[in-house]
């Protein structure tokens, strides 16, 4: 699936800048896409569903769940850097982090 973005610029800054928003309960992925509906935002229901959009798609912005069934979203930090180094990543989560759990992302990161 191919996603077509519209790109305006103010002082070459995107203000549509494509966003691919990831988390695995969908009330969460509506609203991040509601209080971020100036961008263009694509939504998946898991990371595999992501990497599926990753491969005809880049994005600007990545907003990803940590925790999700199937692959993590620290998992998939890695795999989304590889195919697009430019993009952003913000991980975001409703649970707390245990101690530990972000040092195989901040690895591949450095």
């Amino acid at each position: 699936m191919e996603v077509e973005t519209e790109r305006k610029s103010m002082n070459g800054i995107s203000t549509h800048a494509p966003i691919l928003i990831i988390d695995d309960v969908e009330q969460i992925r509506r609203l991040l896409a509601e209080v971020l509906s100036q961008h263009d935002c694509v939504l998946a229901a898991s990371a595999e569903e992501a990497l599926d959009l990753l491969k005809t798609n880049t994005f600007d912005v990545v907003l990803s769940d940590i925790n999700m069934p199937g692959i993590s979203g620290i998992d998939l930090v890695p795999q989304i850097l590889e195919r697009s180094p430019d993009t952003v990543v913000v991980m975001v989560s409703d649970r707390r982090l245990r101690r530990g759990m972000m040092s195989p992302a901040l690895a591949f990161a450095e």
